[in-house]
């Protein structure tokens, strides 16, 4: 076939950095490749050439819509895209590899939620900033690094339920893994295995927690699955699956995307994938690596890409809160506290992935 397209291509999330939004319609510019000479005409809107590049500004609105190239010799090529107006410009906060907060909670007995010094801050955050906070949680704390694991969720009271469904405005869980170890534990799981331990973490947050704190986003533990076992979280409700997507540095966290899907997702930060009917996206910073000082020339760093930094997910382990971990970081509060201010001071507005990630 000789029309391709250059932009967008199927799967791609289109957003107001794309183009221009009026209304929920995307006025975006679609790029083409055709012989030259050729007469093309995009969702019937004529295009211009350019040294056999085809451009036109076309209405696209939908989720999915699908955009059709034409040329007057009887060619034709469709991809399909999303579009997604509330999607730029947004942020969350998420936590990863979490489950001392609620073993606190547990084994503390306290009468609120926001006693845990852990959620206290968060709260605060809240109050001050508006954040939207996700957390991702294991199941059970069987491996801990300082041996003193022997905790399940399946422990944690329900007596805390109608707070957490008052707070789900702003708070959601959902799955990370079984446990902390083995590192990697579903590059190679099979479908029944990563829906087994899901569903488990699944079924003990809708007991303890309530159903209205589960989005359609999830983490999994070092972002590593089958394309089964992402049917897996798809087939739970999580269609939506974040990751480092760290191309150049690591051969890991990608799931099973490949050298071009992830070289894709180094440039735009979000792609669906209909083999598999999940979005894919990837966070921003990984605020534990990173001082103080090096949070705001990060994060402006990948604003300077207007896709990559369309949405800001600052991610966080939530170990390093706790003085009793090894590598504990003092100034961890800092650190979430400085990624937030920066998000507000830069335009950004606090949003889940599941409520922006929609038509």
């Amino acid at each position: 076939m000789s029309i391709q397209f250059m932009h967008p291509i199927s799967g791609d999330v289109l957003h107001a950095r794309d183009g221009e939004m009026k209304d929920g319609t995307l006025l975006c510019p679609v790029r083409v490749s055709a012989p030259k000479g050729t007469r093309v005409k995009i969702n019937n809107v004529e295009a211009v050439e350019e040294n056999g590049v085809f451009t036109a500004i076309v209405p696209l609105k939908g989720f999915p819509t699908e955009i059709t190239a034409s040329a007057d010799n009887g060619e034709r090529a469709t991809v399909c895209v999303f579009i997604a107006p509330e999607y730029a410009n947004k942020y969350r906060v998420s936590i990863d590899d979490s489950i001392w907060f609620l073993k606190d909670i547990t084994e503390n007995e306290y009468e609120s939620l926001f006693e845990s010094p852990f959620l206290s801050f968060f709260r605060e955050l809240h109050e001050e900033y508006g954040i939207k906070l996700h957390i991702n949680l294991y199941l059970e704390d069987i491996d801990s690094l300082l041996g003193d694991g022997n905790f399940s969720i399946r422990e944690v009271p329900d007596r805390y339920k109608s707070e957490w469904q008052a707070n789900a405005d702003w708070i959601h869980l959902s799955f990370h893994a079984r446990s902390d170890s083995p590192d990697m534990p579903y590059k190679d799981a099979s479908y029944e295995t990563l829906y087994q331990d899901a569903q488990a973490v699944r079924n003990e947050i809708i007991r303890f927690a309530g159903e209205e704190v589960l989005g359609s986003a999830t983490t999994l533990h070092w972002g590593e699955a089958t394309m089964d076992g992402c049917r897996a979280l798809r087939d739970l409700g999580w269609n939506i699956l974040d990751a480092d997507f760290n191309w150049v540095e690591v051969s890991w966290v990608s799931y099973y995307l490949e050298d071009p899907e992830r070289a894709h997702m180094q440039e735009r930060y979000v792609w669906y994938d209909d083999r598999t009917d999940v979005f894919f996206f990837r966070n921003a910073i990984i605020l534990d690596r990173k001082s103080c000082e090096e949070i705001p020339q990060v994060l402006s760093k990948i604003n300077e890409n207007p896709l990559a930094g369309a949405y800001m997910d600052l991610l966080i382990h939530e170990q390093y809160f706790f003085e009793k971990y090894p590598l504990y970081m003092e100034d961890y509060r800092d650190k979430v506290r400085t990624a937030v201010k920066w998000a507000i001071e830069n335009g950004y507005a606090p949003g889940f992935l599941s409520e922006v990630l929609q038509g």
